[in-house]
């Protein structure tokens, strides 16, 4: 009974590009971070907070934003973490971070951004709707990339490389998606001007796709789709519901969440894996 990539370097960013793993210790002492970081199997525990590192800076998400939301428990079965900062102004505004943890499986140690794109999210003003881009954390639906497609509600607009994200309204998939922008809207990238999806360059959409569906299928927990909490469903035993998806988690933010220190991105220590925690599922 339930209860309630390596991506290629290649493509356009907007930000510094962060590329290897900074030997050393980091210039904070948190979770993740320590020159021993422990089993494998304590940093996957509920409640283990990863840390966040973006070209030399540490990511530190307030109490209330939705990337604090993550731990150890939910990251060690995800690949890949895209951070959106849907600020209109500020540090890292209108950007998507690819984050990848430093080791493979281990939810609860540091994730670095590889990449750094800029976007364009939600004009935040009432039109034919509200164009907002909602906060939250999503899991991309590999039944729903599409190479080609066209949205009725914006005079059949294309959405090139669309991969809509999992939220539910009454019951039926809503019509959010990270995709291409269009040539002449790539001029917008940068700043708030999409009706609600996340737009990409096409180079950045296009290597995005394609990775996910070739690289990062796997075993992944089941949220609860008709909210934006990442609330995992479980079995009465307490366990995580696990289906077959992609292993990425899409976090929107508002920009005020996010703050972001000057810091080393620490070594991966000598964590000890445990020999039963092989990533088995990919």
């Amino acid at each position: 009974m339930l209860s309630s990539l390596q991506l290629p370097s290649l493509f356009p960013r907007a930000r510094g590009l962060l590329t290897g793993v900074v030997a050393g210790g980091a210039a904070l002492v948190l979770a993740g971070c320590g020159a021993s970081l422990g089993p494998l199997s304590e940093m996957n525990e509920p409640g283990v907070k990863p840390t966040y590192f973006v070209d030399g800076q540490q990511i530190i998400p307030d109490d209330d934003s939705r990337l604090a939301t993550l731990d150890g428990e939910i990251l060690q079965h995800f690949n890949v973490l895209l951070l959106v900062n849907k600020g209109a102004s500020g540090e890292h505004s209108q950007t998507m971070m690819v984050l990848r943890p430093n080791l493979r499986g281990c939810g609860g140690c540091g994730w670095s951004a590889t990449d750094v794109w800029d976007v364009s999210t939600g004009r935040e003003r009432e039109e034919k709707y509200f164009t907002t881009t909602p906060t939250g954390v999503y899991q991309l639906d590999q039944k729903r990339f599409h190479r080609e497609y066209t949205t009725t509600t914006w005079d059949d607009a294309a959405m090139p490389y669309s991969m809509f994200w999992r939220y539910l309204e009454d019951g039926e998939p809503t019509g959010w998606a990270v995709h291409a922008a269009n040539p002449s809207l790539i001029k917008n990238l940068g700043k708030r001007a999409s009706g609600g999806c996340i737009r990409l360059h096409p180079s950045n959409a296009t290597a995005l796709f394609e990775e996910l569906l070739a690289d990062h299928r796997g075993s992944v927990p089941v949220f609860d789709w008709a909210e934006r909490e990442g609330t995992p469903l479980r079995q009465e035993d307490g366990r995580m519901v696990m289906t077959a998806g992609l292993k990425v988690l899409l976090v929107v933010d508002n920009g005020g969440d996010l703050d972001y220190i000057d810091a080393q991105l620490p070594s991966s220590g000598d964590l000890a894996q445990d020999e039963t925690e092989d990533d088995a599922a990919g």
